[in-house]
């Protein structure tokens, strides 16, 4: 199963078509920063069979904006959670069950308490033990998130299988490992950078795990 996390950029403008075909190769998508609607969330969800939308925050002239899953396998149920922390920045996980496998979308705060107090949340709602996906924007600048999931069973994809986390941000000349894969007890075969080809100002992070 290939499965690909993609901070979107708020839809990037005139961008979903691209993004679109970038998704196509893979099994499930992770998105943040989607926008519900026709113009973004329904041309990336086109070639789908499966969806699934939890709304992080309003947009200014009408819609909104959040986490979208996309899979080519059912998804047996899903639940969107409020992971906000106070409302001038509206954050939102997506947690989703699909072949027996729990999958939680998150994009979480650029605060370092912030994301302690969000990550304090998801773990009480997540399943405590059994197979598990997190992943998202993490938003974590110091690796304190990363050395505390470890803590909790969870192992990022890509340092699993390159012994660091994917600079992801900004695209244009990536810095900073803000985009993970998490796994619990799913073994990682691959992992990898999905290049943004200037479609978003992040860029994605893929897993082929089994």
């Amino acid at each position: 199963m290939r499965v690909l996390t993609w901070n979107t950029h708020t839809g990037h403008r005139g961008q979903a078509a691209a993004q679109a075909a970038a998704i196509a190769p893979f099994d499930i998508a992770l998105l943040q920063e989607a926008v519900d609607g026709p113009t973004h969330a329904g041309v990336l969800a086109a070639d789908w069979q499966h969806l699934a939308f939890a709304r992080a925050r309003g947009r200014v002239g009408g819609g909104a904006q959040g986490n979208l899953l996309l899979s080519r396998q059912p998804i047996a149920s899903w639940t969107g959670h409020d992971l906000s922390n106070h409302p001038f920045e509206r954050r939102v996980g997506l947690h989703a069950e699909i072949a027996g496998l729990h999958f939680v979308t998150v994009h979480l705060d650029l605060s370092g308490f912030g994301r302690r107090l969000q990550l304090a949340r998801l773990l009480a709602l997540m399943p405590a033990s059994g197979p598990l996906v997190l992943a998202g924007d993490c938003n974590d600048w110091s690796l304190a998130l990363d050395r505390l999931l470890h803590r909790h069973g969870l192992v990022e994809a890509h340092r699993a299988k390159h012994g660091r986390v994917a600079r992801t941000w900004p695209a244009r000349a990536p810095l900073l490992g803000l985009d993970r894969i998490y796994v619990r007890d799913v073994k990682v075969r691959d992992a990898g950078r999905l290049d943004a080809g200037g479609s978003s100002d992040h860029h994605g992070v893929w897993a082929e795990i089994g």
